[in-house]
């Protein structure tokens, strides 16, 4: 069995996830966005409160709000983040981002381990199907785990919305193609949990997003 957890962290409210097999209590961290040290603690209670192993830190993607964490875990766990190439090559770093966006804060670089949807990810006892859904970003990854029927989307898709498309590397029609042929095909129960906000279902989107009608 899987469950998961939402933490909302930083300025931007952007959502990031522990996700963990009850049986062998293995652990992903997806999107970590905790830039302050209380954030931090918070996430490293909870983990250590119900004895967690995390064992991957996935990234949809690498802007600076999705992944100012990273270091922390990768200090705290020895883990190294794994996101699409892409997001490496074709974007500022996330410091240079912060610094775009005229704000103030410490997000430290780490080696990042890249995957695409040819690379196979478990946890525990459960497949993680790795899908690339660019158009919010260049090298944009959902992450869908069918036995939990629940898909991680980043900026992609939101309940009634989609991510914006004017950032780096970020294009329209190539967003709504992501959508539809990459998540749009996934069962309709499937639950959405989106980068911010609440969650959804790919079902209720397929019929009621303004943006695929």
């Amino acid at each position: 069995m899987i469950e998961i957890q939402k933490f909302v962290f930083n300025e931007v409210f952007e959502n990031t996830y522990v996700v963990w097999d009850t049986d062998t209590l293995e652990t992903a961290i997806i999107d970590c966005g905790c830039m302050y040290p209380e954030e931090k603690t918070r996430l490293k209670d909870f983990i250590q409160s119900r004895k967690l192993k995390p064992t991957l830190l996935l990234n949809t993607h690498m802007h600076f709000d999705h992944c100012c964490g990273n270091s922390f875990v990768a200090e705290e766990w020895h883990l190294f983040p794994q996101t699409h190439r892409a997001e490496i090559e074709q974007m500022p770093t996330p410091s240079r981002q912060l610094e775009l966006f005229g704000m103030q804060s410490d997000c430290p670089e780490v080696r990042v381990q890249y995957i695409d949807t040819d690379s196979p990810l478990k946890l525990g006892k459960h497949d993680v199907r790795v899908l690339f859904v660019p158009g919010h970003s260049p090298g944009h990854l959902a992450f869908y785990i069918p036995d939990a029927a629940s898909v991680f989307v980043g900026d992609v898709l939101f309940l009634l919305e989609i991510g914006r498309c004017d950032l780096w590397g970020g294009s329209l029609p190539t967003l709504l193609q992501s959508a539809r042929t990459q998540l749009f095909v996934l069962p309709p129960d499937t639950t959405v949990y989106c980068g911010h906000g609440p969650e959804t279902s790919i079902g209720y989107e397929m019929e009621n997003n303004p943006y695929f009608r």
